[in-house]
């Protein structure tokens, strides 16, 4: 380095100025900040990949067997940053995406995932929607409706929600698709006996004759629901 910049020093007679001097003195300083800052930056760069571990060498293979030429040490951090919060991320989501509610409160659930996730930094979104997905559907449909609500907010509102939901409500939600099938066979039966009924009232109103040929026995469509 010292060659360097005696080479590109201008030599000077005693009791001469040279116009040219302050300039060449300036390019040797940038020429030295130059190569200093390429020292630093291959230095900390090898350093970083003498101390990383296997798996994080892996994260990183790309780099590590073909650096960049410019600011190796920079791009090498950068890219550590980004690739291992990513893969960090993907293994919180994996490790909550099996979670169940169980007979925890939507708050104390809540509480389960987050000391799960630990200091995992996590995109805002992440995990709202993982907790809601595994709440009740009655109770997701009302936060759902609350966007402008933080998450702990939304938290002691599906507390509050669970607490005043009857039971019943909460087993008509669980039933199986037969039971879902059968209600509903059960309600469309009765609307259509009792219009039958008002039906063979009108006609008989109307018309004698007709209302024997347009009568329908309301006992005929009485079913039997006991069995299910």
């Amino acid at each position: 380095m010292q060659q360097i910049v005696e080479a590109f020093t201008p030599k000077r007679e005693s009791g001469t100025v040279d116009s040219s001097f302050e300039f060449h003195q300036h390019l040797i300083h940038d020429i030295q900040d130059f190569s200093l800052a390429v020292v630093i930056q291959q230095s900390k760069y090898f350093h970083v990949i003498s101390q990383i571990d296997v798996r994080t060498a892996a994260e990183v293979e790309d780099i590590i067997t073909n650096p960049p030429a410019d600011e190796p040490y920079t791009h090498l951090r950068q890219q550590l940053i980004e690739r291992l919060s990513s893969s960090e991320e993907q293994r919180v989501w994996q490790l909550l995406h099996d979670e169940e509610l169980s007979d925890r409160k939507p708050s104390q659930f809540l509480l389960h995932l987050k000391s799960l996730a630990g200091p995992t930094p996590m995109q805002p979104n992440l995990l709202r929607h993982l907790w809601l997905r595994r709440l009740p559907p009655h109770v997701q449909a009302i936060l759902t409706t609350r966007p402008e609500l933080s998450l702990e907010q939304l938290s002691d509102l599906g507390d509050r929600i669970v607490e005043i939901t009857p039971v019943s409500a909460n087993h008509a939600i669980d039933n199986s698709a037969d039971q879902v099938v059968s209600t509903n066979l059960r309600e469309v039966l009765i609307a259509v006996k009792n219009l039958s009924t008002e039906v063979n009232e009108l006609s008989s109103r109307s018309s004698p004759k007709s209302s024997t040929l347009l009568q329908t026995s309301p006992q005929s469509l009485d079913v039997d629901f006991s069995e299910r």
